[in-house]
């Protein structure tokens, strides 16, 4: 299996702008790196709102108001043909992410994204995921998950020549075997040399 799941925090919108956009330009850069057969899952807090007019791999589902990492999210997401699973239609839960501590203010900013030719793959997209037995203890939550089952691609098996394989190991570890011989032989030594000074 070829996965690499990456973790992103967006600057906020109280940070200056031109960490916000180095932010976004850096991220990006770094997935372009990343192989195409390389199946990816970025969890990121975007700090970003995005609205029900989207396009690309932004989906309609959702009532916020545009803001400037909601577009930088959206640039991204197109440029590199990504999917935000937790903006699509077939999203069980579209809802909010985030809130703050007195819960009179909420927001999608959190987002999970996925290569767009991964959506198929997909059996499950739950979108945020609720966590009931922390809300009965009473436990402040500020952000909830965001989540979906997936179906991975396998690599096809290669037939590797085991004894093929077998010989360097086996060299390798007599040449290690060895090695640790010669470091006791040689720890042996200087401990009789210390002691028999001490004598």
């Amino acid at each position: 299996i070829d996965i690499c799941l990456v973790s992103a925090h967006a600057p906020g919108d109280h940070h200056d702008r031109k960490d916000r956009l180095t932010f976004w330009h850096s991220l990006e850069r770094g997935i372009r790196q990343l192989p195409w057969r390389t199946s990816l899952f970025i969890g990121i807090d975007a700090n970003g709102h995005v609205g029900r007019d989207s396009s690309g791999g932004i989906g309609r589902c959702g009532e916020e108001d545009w803001t400037e990492n909601g577009y930088a999210l959206q640039s991204m997401v197109e440029s590199i043909e990504l999917i935000a699973l937790n903006t699509q239609s077939n999203c069980l839960d579209t809802g909010w992410t985030w809130q703050k501590r007195d819960a009179e203010a909420r927001h999608r900013i959190d987002y999970l994204l996925i290569r767009s030719r991964d959506f198929d793959r997909i059996t499950n997209n739950f979108g945020v995921v609720s966590w009931p037995e922390l809300e009965k203890q009473g436990v402040a939550i500020d952000h909830r998950p965001v989540g979906c089952c997936y179906s991975p691609k396998t690599l096809p098996e290669r037939n590797w020549d085991r004894q093929a394989m077998s010989m360097p190991t086996m060299y390798s570890r007599r040449l290690l075997d060895k090695a640790f011989e010669a470091y006791t032989i040689d720890v042996d030594n200087q401990f009789r040399s210390v002691q028999s000074e001490v004598d």
